[in-house]
């Protein structure tokens, strides 16, 4: 093998080490349960950080790596195509990291996608989101006020943040009257309806008479989250 294409090899399998390390960061982390990076819009982030940092970073070594060339000339190369992939891992893995969400907040009748931006880390009330400031995400209602203000009613009726956004009115999902959850569920029959709902539940040995679904809100695009009827468990997250 020739020298260009050792060099092409080594960056292409440290680029792909560093990315799948860094992916698996993300999934099984940050945007945990999936398909919650899609429901945000993080696929089409990494997917761009795939192509610039394992496809285009190595293939300019195998255009620019030539023996012949003097060795200062190679490093300078070489060192500017390393600069300009990290910079571009960097931005892409800061813009993933800081848009993480936090929590799901079920404000009565959907979740809510709260990210770390939307919420000051410390106003947690770490008894009810004791993993949520690093470590994923955190299921947890909101416990409505017994009368809303005009603004808040209007933020509703817009769609727009509300109360969700509170931690001083989070609450373990647990802690919902089930009676409640069941008011504000998905009915059964629009559940039967669905088509990517009833793949989901088959492939779980699940009926919509044993779990409750709500909207997710996502960022990018809705998604259905399943709660055990019966422990109030989350069990997942369905795309759209």
């Amino acid at each position: 093998m020739s020298l260009r294409l050792k060099a092409f090899w080594l960056h292409l399998s440290a680029s792909a080490l560093l990315l799948s390390v860094f992916a698996g960061l993300v999934l099984f982390l940050w945007y945990t349960p999936w398909p919650l990076l899609s429901l945000q819009g993080g696929v089409k982030i990494l997917g761009l950080m795939v192509l610039v940092d394992v496809v285009l970073g190595p293939s300019l070594t195998l255009l620019v790596f030539k023996p012949e060339k003097k060795r200062g000339e190679l490093i300078a190369d070489m060192a500017l195509i390393v600069i300009l992939q990290l910079a571009a891992f960097g931005y892409g893995g800061w813009i993933l990291y800081t848009e993480r969400p936090l929590f799901l907040a079920l404000a009565a009748d959907r979740f809510e996608v709260v990210r770390a931006p939307d919420i000051h880390i410390e106003a947690v009330d770490k008894s009810v989101a004791k993993l949520a400031p690093a470590y994923g995400v955190q299921w947890v209602s909101v416990e409505t006020p017994a009368e809303l203000s005009f603004q808040q009613i209007l933020s509703r009726l817009s769609n727009s943040p509300g109360v969700e956004l509170k931690p001083e009115l989070y609450r373990p999902l647990q802690d919902v009257k089930p009676e409640l959850l069941k008011k504000y569920a998905l009915p059964v029959q629009e559940v039967n309806a669905d088509a990517a709902v009833k793949t989901w539940l088959q492939a779980h040995q699940l009926t919509a008479e044993k779990v409750l679904l709500f909207p997710v809100n996502g960022r990018a695009r809705p998604g259905v989250a399943v709660l055990s009827a019966d422990t109030r468990e989350p069990l997942g997250i369905i795309e759209q």
